[in-house]
């Protein structure tokens, strides 16, 4: 999942969506959180760390546009 952290229209909390995703026994879910500043973002970024650790993937949140090449690199070959 790639996101700016911008909650469009989630009709789920992260709470409850991470326990419909761990009562359907998948996916694991990877997120990438483009997500530079701003103190709401630190909200977003603590919600895609959850969701990714609790259905047993990994969240990047890389600092800056500049490092989106490696952690595409880490994320997919």
């Amino acid at each position: 999942m790639i996101t700016d952290g911008d909650d469009n229209s989630s009709k789920l909390s992260p709470d409850h969506a991470i326990h419909r995703v761990q009562d359907m026994q998948g996916p694991i879910l990877y997120s990438i959180g483009l997500m530079f500043g701003g103190s709401e973002s630190r909200h977003a970024k603590r919600d895609l760390r959850a969701l990714s650790s609790e259905t047993g993937g990994i969240s990047f949140l890389p600092s800056s546009l500049k490092d989106i090449d490696s952690v595409a690199a880490e994320v997919g070959p």
